[in-house]
């Protein structure tokens, strides 16, 4: 179930006993016929061996070649120590993790000769010279030549000239790839994405063209030969890493899907446009040893990566069928029930210029650190046409989340085990939020708007906004879980739905430097980005643990990121709108509480929210003022393996590498199959009550709601603030007007005003809107406020799911 990267050691810790040098110019046979850049080739002998060690974990090698035989390393594949995790990242008994392995005596049999190339480097001469080595059973490891009689390596003249002058020679030995360019010194690498069946990959191992490169040695002469001049076994390293896909199917039907595409800022070489990797080696055409590769890669304009890990490589591998004589793409089936599928991919490739995950202890909230550095390095694999019994899979919409994901550092010389699961997606909890306004008129019934677009613009007529209204003995009505309408059992929002529905945390649309809560980003923005403000913090959201239409919701600790575009335009023009965003996840279940870490292991219910509203000028004596209109809602379920930063990381696909898609900042994302909408309503306010008006029906009093409603506010429940304590007075009027004179209008300060505090806008810059008496200012008597706030908009939600999308 979980992705879980396992690192092993090096794929072929083959052990070079190379000599070391002498202070005399060796003598040898002059190959004059030969002409090199270092001058003359000498014939000298060289003693030397090299031992191939099995892996001590999962690893796998390989080389392949054509004129230049580069060995050929089997793989194969086992059970790890390590058991796969459970999303509460807890190990699964009895289910190992398969892990790739190297069968040295496979390797051996396979080849008995291996082509090497040896960097020859003395004073400031070097040379790349081509030679062999061969096994060698008596002492178990590779020699260089081809037996006792056939040692000699033709090495430049003017290396053993430096050698002669007392100097040693450092010697590197490379070999491996799928062929050796000796013309440009570089070694080529194939795309590698295996398609394997795990079932017989033990017994029927593939080969997979690794480079090597020994960590290097020094060389001297010694009665006329090069020997090692030190005791020290060097090894053969392995260059860059495997990493073994494999597909597991929790959902509760059979799943056919034609492949995967991966997508990664720090592994790059695989590619289904046959472009290849390579390992340019020192010498007369490189300046340096460097591993590079030409798969194609995409840096988002809108990148906000300092350290590295900008671009972005987007390869697919299908599965593939034989018909006849023809070898065609087809689908695979994984069956349901949980058990790692037969089919597999292997893959190889190297590290890119990302980073590291931070610890958790970095990644700690604290004074709104980042979730995630952009430049860290990650990877996502997305299944390429899903579906059940022919039809689309639409939860989750598998074009955006993805099967299986991780930060990703992988380190040369090691295997990875990456486990992709097909999953049921918990219903996302705005899907139960009422599509329109629960209210009481004799019986409870649902004030519905609709309409066919999300732009707010179409919520702010003055028709739309004359919202029934519910007081606060109504709403108590709700809160004691006493009213069921064909929509199902209705519930108040609390403190975790009010944050859902960014009623409890307003969002900053106007940037306010003196916020508490918002504060910059300093990143790079990007050739097409802009800054960024945002507001990391844990709290409360809504979580149902099963799909049902009866049980209640739970209140679980989410990590919850808003951003906003800094400075972003606002506009009254009825064209203009305004956007913030919202990335949510369920809170690390490792590690304290108090920590809340925000670098997040998995989370099997991860969203994003977009709101879009507009800018509303304020009337009479608030015309100065800027205030929030209707706003609307849109949630993405982003799935259990999503990582990274929904404002950086580009996790949306298209198809190809030139068009992935950003979430925070481009708009065509939310044309999406799962996206679940809702809009909240501007609703007029009552004016002008009395105590003699406290819990009149809203029939009797709805002429009453005659101002323009420009603080979008909702009823809540939140423990320790008004609201909650006056529904819970029920229908009592005298105790409400008690409530009102002794405790609402006697909160005298700033200070203690969150209690008067009131759910939703104050004003576009995000602020909240908070009731306080000011006792220096004479006959200062706030009880009129309260009296008409006793009468908001019940915006309910239910137990029962309600549908999609919903204006």
């Amino acid at each position: 179930m979980k992705l879980n990267l396992l690192t092993v050691t090096s794929l072929l810790c083959g052990l070079l006993l190379l000599g070391s040098c002498a202070k005399d110019e060796p003598q040898g046979n002059t190959k004059k016929e030969q002409s090199v850049a270092g001058g003359p080739l000498v014939s000298i002998d060289l003693d030397m061996d090299v031992a191939v060690a099995e892996f001590n974990e999962s690893e796998a090698k390989a080389q392949e070649g054509r004129a230049f035989t580069t060995p050929q390393t089997p793989v194969t594949v086992k059970e790890g120590a390590k058991e796969e995790l459970d999303d509460n990242l807890e190990p699964i008994a009895g289910k190992q993790q398969k892990i790739l392995s190297l069968l040295r005596e496979k390797f051996i049999e396979n080849n008995p000769t291996i082509d090497v190339v040896m960097h020859f480097e003395c004073g400031t001469k070097m040379a790349n010279v081509v030679t062999k080595m061969s096994y060698d059973e008596s002492i178990k490891r590779y020699k260089h030549g081809l037996g006792d009689n056939n040692r000699n390596i033709n090495v430049p003249q003017e290396i053993l000239t430096e050698m002669g002058k007392g100097q040693n020679a450092k010697v590197t030995i490379y070999t491996g790839g799928s062929s050796y360019d000796e013309a440009n010194e570089r070694f080529t690498v194939d795309p590698v994405m295996k398609e394997v069946n795990l079932s017989s990959l033990a017994s029927t191992p593939v080969n997979i063209p690794v480079l090597y490169v020994s960590t290097g040695t020094e060389l001297k002469v010694e009665n006329n030969k090069l020997v090692s001049a030190s005791t020290e076994l060097n090894k053969l390293k392995p260059q860059g890493s495997l990493l073994l896909v494999t597909f597991r199917n929790n959902m509760d039907q059979n799943v056919t899907f034609d492949g995967i595409t991966a997508v990664s800022n720090n592994y790059f070489g695989p590619n289904d446009q046959s472009k290849k990797s390579f390992l340019k080696v020192k010498g007369q055409h490189n300046p340096a040893t460097e591993l590079t590769t030409e798969a194609p890669s995409y840096t988002s304009p809108y990148n906000t990566a300092v350290d590295g890990g900008k671009a972005y490589t987007y390869f697919y591998k299908g599965f593939t069928g034989t018909t006849g004589a023809t070898v065609t793409s087809a689908s695979y089936t994984v069956a349901k029930g949980g058990a790692i599928a037969d089919k597999a991919i292997i893959f190889w490739g190297i590290k890119g210029d990302a980073t590291k995950v931070a610890s958790p202890s970095a990644n700690a909230l604290g004074d709104n650190g980042y979730l995630l550095n952009p430049a860290t390095g990650l990877i996502h694999v997305y299944a390429k046409n899903a579906k059940q019994g022919g039809a689309n899979i639409d939860y989750p919409n598998y074009n955006v989340a993805p099967i299986g994901g991780a930060y990703f550092y992988p380190e040369s010389g090691k295997a990875y085990t990456l486990n992709c699961e097909f999953y049921t997606q918990p219903r996302q909890a705005l899907g139960y939020l009422d599509k329109g306004y629960l209210y009481k008129d004799n019986t409870w019934k649902h004030y519905e708007f609709g309409s066919s677009t999300n732009n707010p613009n179409q919520f702010n007529g003055e028709v739309i906004r004359q919202v029934p209204l519910v007081n606060s003995a109504e709403v108590n009505e709700v809160l004691k879980k006493n009213v069921t309408t064909t929509k199902g059992a209705m519930r108040v929002m609390d403190q975790a739905w009010l944050n859902l529905t960014s009623l409890l945390y307003p969002l900053e649309f106007k940037t306010d430097m003196s916020s508490r809560r918002f504060k910059d980003i300093t990143l790079g923005k990007g050739a097409k980005g802009y800054d960024l403000r945002a507001h990391i913090y844990s709290e409360l959201l809504p979580y149902k643990a099963t799909n049902d239409d009866t049980s209640e919701f739970t209140n679980e600790s989410f990590i919850a990121a808003d951003y906003v575009q800094k400075d972003q335009e606002i506009s009254t023009d009825n064209d203009k709108y305004v956007r913030g965003y919202r990335h949510l996840y369920i809170a690390p279940r490792k590690g304290s509480a108090s920590a809340r870490p925000g670098a997040h292991p998995r989370s099997k219910y991860q969203v994003i929210v977009r709101y879009l509203s507009r800018a509303e000028q304020g009337k009479g004596d608030n015309a100065n003022n800027v205030y929030v209109g209707p706003i609307v809602i849109e949630s993405v379920y982003l799935g259990k393996y999503f990582f990274g930063n929904m404002m950086t990381t580009p996790i949306y696909l298209s198809g190809n590498a030139a068009s992935p898609f950003v979430y925070g900042q481009e708009s065509a994302v939310y044309s999406t199959a799962g996206l679940v909408s809702r809009v909240l309503l501007n609703a007029n306010v009552m004016s002008s009550l009395t105590k003699d008006d406290i819990l009149k029906p809203y029939s009797v009093m709805k002429d009453k709601a005659e101002n323009r409603g420009i603080q979008l506010l909702h009823w809540g429940v939140v423990d320790q603030q008004w609201e909650k304590a006056v529904i819970e007075l029920g229908n009592q009027p005298a105790k409400v007007v008690k409530y009102a004179e002794d405790t609402f209008n006697n909160v005298v300060s700033q200070q203690t005003s969150i209690q008067n505090r009131f759910y939703g806008y104050n004003g576009i810059d995000g602020g909240l809107l908070t009731i306080w008496r000011n006792p220096a200012v004479q006959n200062n008597d706030i009880t009129g406020v309260f009296y008409s706030n006793n009468y908001q908009p019940l915006r309910a939600y239910s137990t029962k799911y309600q549908g999609d999308k919903g204006y």
